[in-house]
């Protein structure tokens, strides 16, 4: 009886785990508004880690031929695009 009880009360108590959650983010939200310049920019700090390693060891590529190759992989898996590299 006890072990079905557990079992039974689990989802219980994560539904009010989740409420106080929800409730206290929800309450939080209608307080003084963040200033989001003091926010670092999440997007270009990701973009930047992605693709300098890629970036760095393409600029140590000497041979002409391996040095394309190597650019149009990169291009072609998304990485070191125009977008990227203005960041």
């Amino acid at each position: 009886m006890s072990k079905k009880l557990t079992i039974l009360s689990l989802p219980l108590i994560m539904g009010i785990i989740i409420g106080i959650m929800i409730s206290g983010v929800a309450s939080g939200a209608t307080e003084d508004p963040v200033d989001e310049s003091l926010l670092p920019d999440v997007e270009a700090i990701y973009h930047t880690s992605l693709n300098q390693p890629f970036q760095t060891a393409g600029a140590e590529i000497d041979d002409p031929d391996i040095e394309a190759y190597y650019s149009a992989l990169i291009s072609n898996c998304g990485l070191g695009t125009s977008e990227d590299t203005e960041r």
